[in-house]
Formats: structure tokens, sequence, C-alpha cells
């Protein structure tokens, strides 16, 4: 599940900071939007452990490369350990 589709689920079921963010959103810039592509697909499948989910790894980006076909610049891989860290600090915070 995409950030957008969560937000657009709880916007559903009236959640208004969920509605505010949809609608105050900048769109995403083309020139990264592979980079947002391949977060997603690395995400929904990192593992999870008894305290939550679990980093994404060198090892799994490696993984995903050679799985795709498509290759992750190493920018690209700053920019995914980036969006990873905010993924997994918003995690943690909910307990």
């Amino acid at each position: 599940m995409s950030v957008r589709d969560f937000l657009e689920d709880a916007a559903a079921q009236g959640d208004e900071s969920a509605i505010e963010t949809l609608n105050s959103a900048p769109p995403l810039p083309e020139v990264v939007a592979h980079v947002w592509s391949d977060f997603l697909r690395l995400s929904a499948k990192r593992g999870a452990g008894g305290s939550g989910p679990n980093p994404i790894t060198y090892e799994a980006m490696e993984a995903y490369q050679r799985w795709t076909g498509l290759e992750i610049s190493p920018e690209g891989a700053d920019m995914i350990d980036a969006l990873d860290a905010a993924f997994l600090k918003q995690a943690y915070s909910r307990g």
C-alpha cells in the first residue's frame, strides 16, 4: 500500500489530517518518481521483527536490482535510505 493509498483510505473515513495532507501535497517531480517507486516496492517486501519493521538493507536493494533489472544509483540508494529513515521514525513513534 502506498502512502497515498493509506491517506486516501483515511480520508474516506473522515480523517481531517489525511484530507488536509492530500489537498496540500505538492506533485512528485518526475525526476525522482522512480526512486519513490523503488522505495515503495522495497518497503512492501521488508521484514519485520518483534519491535516493528526492519530497515531496507543494501542487500535488499542489490537483490531488487537483480530481480527487476532496474538500476539504483548511489544517489538513489541515498534517497531510499532517507525515505526509509523517515518511514521507520514514523512507524516506531506510533509505539
